[in-house]
């Protein structure tokens, strides 16, 4: 094996070494975002009469919250990638 050859192949497991560990940072997050959210919806369920609705209003808002990380980390992770994939 040439030099060269070593170089391009040290360069292509590394970045495939990035992705898989781009891919399994992001899916822990998502995982994680993904039950927060899940134990959120139970607790609204949960919550039911008229003087619990001020703290069912901050779960929904959390709950949105939630919902926009795990936009904001789908679409990070769909750029990195992309750029990725250009080398």
């Amino acid at each position: 094996m040439s030099a060269r050859d070593f170089c391009c192949y040290y360069d292509d497991f590394r970045h495939r070494e990035v992705r898989r560990s781009l891919w399994r940072h992001l899916n822990a997050v998502s995982d994680y975002l993904g039950e927060l959210s899940w134990e959120r919806k139970e607790m609204m369920g949960q919550l039911r009469s008229t003087r619990q609705r001020r703290e069912r209003e901050m779960l929904r808002i959390e709950l949105e919250m939630i919902r926009e990380k795990i936009k904001e980390w789908v679409h990070h992770w769909q750029f990195v990638n992309n750029f990725l994939t250009l080398f």
